[in-house]
């Protein structure tokens, strides 16, 4: 009988302690649990069914930031560099490279024979296209997309990209995950362009990629059905490297079930309906371990943000950010979304210390210090006289809800007006993308490797 296993993770204000999931993830810090190494032998078959917290508002990788979109988009599609086991930046696609002693001109010679799922051969002109698109659609691409000259095709299995200043985090941005550059069949790129010829998401019943597993079908609400690529082209590495190396699908099938409700994912697990299941709270640890299920705990996971809409509304108003900011005591808050201590902290860096060498708590001063008086000050000053905030997030994360009830109430007390929406995720990305739909949104922020990702 196969142990069942339960991913969670334990996000914190500013910097998170993570539950996690995945038995063969690497984790990065010595705290978190021994890491399961991935067999060298196997048997083939089967099928491995993941409970996820919800339906991904897609699963086109460089689309969005949200875990669960490239937590299922990174078994079809594969980038150009990934991560390893101590975060360093390694090859996937790429087989080797060469930059220019000013760190202006960098060459990309690719891995031959590598094959897309509709069996053609992945060149540079794959490759090319689909860095522009990474370029337009994704939000840490647009940022890269600002110290590049050109991206070229020089050859089948070559691609130059020119840039005009030095840059020491661009290999760190193309392995990054969220939203990240993941490589696709150039005339799928062209066939999903809108009727105005601006790249666009990819149609959910369509995507190609270079991964171990390929699409079958997304019935929303159903599941998300991944069948093993009997083709793919594994690196020839010695074995797993965090989340490159020579990787095998060992499963036929992965198929990804959305189910929104904590407890009905954990009572799935006991019962056999799920093999994995990300995600659970807290408070459930002790149950789930009494049940013999595997407990992964991988810190950091991420830290809880009250995003405040600076586009448009009130809180352009840097005196007004400040008055929010002076009006919350961050405590009762994570207290409130995580419980239980050991999987959350108050910290004020925008870096996890656990696996980042640029950490820091300068700025720190400002951090959960709650001033009634002082927010009240900050307020009047900013002409702040109780024009309602809409406040909106996914009603599927349940912490994201417990955080924003005890914020919602520590804010009105000082006369904040507040008007709360919890939605699907769906319409929750929806309206966050439309700037006058908001004024504050409740997110999360997984680790960055490098500060130039902090968008």
């Amino acid at each position: 009988m196969r142990r069942k296993m339960i991913a969670f993770w334990a996000l914190l204000v500013a910097v998170a302690l993570a539950l996690s999931a995945c038995a063969q993830a690497p984790s990065p810090t010595k705290e978190a649990s021994p890491k399961v190494e991935a067999p060298t032998k196997g048997r083939k078959g089967g099928t491995i069914k993941i409970a996820l917290w919800g339906d991904p508002v897609s699963i086109d990788c460089p689309t969005s930031t949200s875990t669960d979109v490239y937590g299922v988009g990174w078994h079809i599609a594969e980038q150009l560099f990934t991560f390893g086991e101590k975060y360093e930046v390694i090859p996937m696609l790429v087989d080797r490279y060469e930059v220019t002693p000013d760190g202006l001109n960098w060459k990309f010679h690719l891995r031959q024979g590598v094959l897309f799922h509709n069996l053609k051969e992945m060149t540079s002109e794959d490759v090319v296209a689909s860095i522009e698109r990474y370029f337009y659609l994704s939000g840490p691409g647009k940022e890269v997309a600002k110290i590049v000259t050109s991206v070229k095709a020089t050859s089948k299995y070559l691609v130059e990209m020119s840039l005009k200043e030095r840059s020491g985090g661009l290999l760190v941005n193309l392995a990054t995950p969220g939203a990240g550059c993941f490589i696709y069949p150039k005339e799928a790129i062209d066939a999903s362009r809108d009727k105005d010829g601006k790249y666009a998401r990819f149609p959910e019943t369509s995507y190609i990629g270079t991964g171990p597993y390929q699409f079958v079908e997304w019935r929303r609400e159903r599941h998300i059905k991944l069948k093993r690529f009997e083709k793919y082209c594994a690196r020839n590495d010695p074995g797993p490297n965090g989340f490159g190396g020579r990787k095998e699908a060992y499963a036929d099938e992965l198929i990804f079930v959305p189910v929104p409700d904590t407890m009905t994912r954990l009572a799935g697990l006991q019962a056999g309906d799920f093999d994995l299941t990300i995600l659970i709270n807290q408070e459930d640890v002790g149950r789930a371990k009494a049940a013999g299920l595997q407990v992964n705990v991988v810190k950091p996971a991420a830290w809880l943000m009250f995003s405040l809409n600076m586009k448009e509304g009130p809180f352009t108003s840097k005196v007004l950010r400040q008055a929010f900011l002076a009006s919350l005591d961050m405590g009762p808050i994570m207290e409130a979304a995580i419980g239980d201590k050991e999987y959350y902290r108050l910290d004020p860096g925008i870096a996890q210390k656990e696996q980042s060498d640029w950490y820091t708590t300068a700025g720190g001063e400002a951090y959960n210090k709650p001033e009634p008086e002082k927010a009240k000050r900050l307020m009047q000053e900013a002409g702040y006289k109780g024009t309602p905030l809409r406040w909106i997030l996914d009603q599927d994360q349940d912490w994201y809800r417990r955080s924003a009830i005890v914020a919602i109430d520590q804010l009105k007390k000082l006369g904040w007006n507040i008007e709360y929406f919890g939605m699907d995720r769906g319409s929750y990305s929806a309206r966050r993308g439309q700037s006058n739909q908001w004024e504050i949104g409740t997110t999360n922020v997984s680790p960055k490797y490098d500060p130039m990702q902090i968008t």
